[in-house]
């Protein structure tokens, strides 16, 4: 419901004022931007990736590896996550995996953590249960390509029977929030 940063950039910037934008390779230019923007012509130069950058993926895909190598609860918690789409709660992982609320506390406060992150809460105010996703899109997509669609598909096929559990029971207070939010796949 927000406009993009794009659509609030000005089309006559004061003078002097240069701005630089940044974007992932091939994204389109969003919709909310004018079709006399500048936005929409303006040159593009294509970066080089950064050692630093480069060496931070590796470190990332490396410790994604140990995760999926590491003991059931780590892959089911990195396969829920990733098919999730939008992250899930500390409580919603408890629900999924069936494992008691200190041992997911446990995994999301080690090492794991580092990849796996809090990045806010539900219904993103102060108060809601933090939601754990990706500590970076890379990871996710790596995640992703490391599952493959078939264990996807089984982590899909497992959250949508635990949200059909609160469906069929009209969506009763205490429905996770994820749930209720629309972020997802």
């Amino acid at each position: 419901d927000r406009p993009s940063i794009a659509g609030l950039l000005p089309k006559q910037p004061a003078v002097g004022l240069r701005v630089v934008v940044t974007s992932r390779r091939n994204r389109p230019v969003p919709t909310d931007v004018a079709a006399d923007h500048p936005f929409r012509s303006c040159p593009i130069r294509t970066l080089d990736s950064s050692p630093h950058a480069r060496n931070l993926k590796d470190q990332a895909v490396w410790e994604l590896d140990r995760m999926l190598t590491g003991d059931q609860l780590q892959r089911d918690v990195v396969g829920l996550i990733t098919a999730s789409g939008g992250g899930l709660t500390a409580s919603d992982l408890h629900e999924l995996t069936g494992r008691p609320p200190f041992q997911i506390d446990n995994l999301l406060g080690s090492a794991f953590g580092r990849s796996v992150r809090s990045r806010g809460r539900y219904p993103f105010n102060e108060r809601g249960p933090r939601v754990y996703l990706f500590a970076h899109e890379t990871l996710h997509v790596t995640a992703e390509d490391r599952l493959g669609q078939g264990l996807l598909d089984v982590y899909r096929v497992k959250i949508h029977r635990w949200a059909d559990t609160y469906r069929q029971a009209g969506w009763p207070a205490g429905t996770g929030p994820w749930l209720c939010s629309g972020i997802r796949e």
